[in-house]
């Protein structure tokens, strides 16, 4: 018989929270195996036996703040307006970043880690980019998106969410409710202007009208 696994996925998961917590108070720096461990109430043997390293730990941090954010939207229901759904799927990402502001700004507010590019950790958040795009594929499917290729909207789309995100944690938003009416209308008038045709688009239609009019003989 096997000897028993004396580090499970509940210690796993308490190391997690606990690097997550030491985040808040101390950035990167307050993050050692000797702080983590102490933290979760176990001892550096379970850090180096689940995770190796703490570059690891981090890594899996990363892994985790976007699989938080995966089962978020996940749980955005479907519904008959893909437009509505894509302002819901960035409404959520407000929730897990005000939720979990620490680990936002891992991924995305520190560049120094390249948490965000390790092999580790890129195909959790290219996971999550997939999600977003199927939904952006939805609107597309409807016509709402002028034409427009899914995976720049995603990624537009990303960069929004990220910056607002950024601006209400940074202080600059400030009332609650303020702040949750910026981004819907952020998000409503954003995805309006991807409605519209483009700058070229607009210039090929006005030219074939120009000719489709212009009926007078040539001399």
């Amino acid at each position: 018989m096997g000897r028993p696994r004396i580090h499970d996925e509940q210690t796993r998961e308490a190391l997690l929270s606990a690097a997550e917590q030491l985040l808040v108070r101390g950035g990167l720096d307050a993050v050692s195996t000797r702080a983590v461990a102490d933290k979760a109430g176990t001892t550096t043997r379970a850090v180096y036996s689940l995770f190796g390293s703490k570059p690891e730990l981090l890594r899996q941090l990363a892994a985790r703040a976007f699989g938080l954010l995966s089962e978020l939207i996940e749980s955005v229901p479907q519904t008959a307006d893909p437009a509505a759904d894509l302002i819901s799927c960035g409404m959520a990402f407000r929730d897990w970043a005000l939720a979990h502001p620490t680990l936002f700004r891992l991924v995305f507010a520190m560049p120094d880690t390249d948490l965000v590019t390790d092999s580790a950790v890129a195909p959790a958040g290219r996971a999550v980019l997939g999600q977003l795009r199927g939904k952006v594929e939805l609107a597309r499917a409807t016509g709402l998106l002028a034409d427009r290729p899914a995976g720049e909207v995603a990624v537009e789309w990303h960069a929004l969410c990220n910056g607002l995100a950024s601006v209400e944690l940074g202080g600059a938003l400030m009332a609650t409710a303020k702040a949750e009416r910026i981004w819907r209308e952020s998000l409503t008038a954003f995805l309006h202007g991807l409605s519209q045709p483009t700058t070229q688009q607009a210039i090929s239609a006005r030219s074939r009208a120009s000719l489709a009019g212009d009926t007078s003989p040539a001399r």
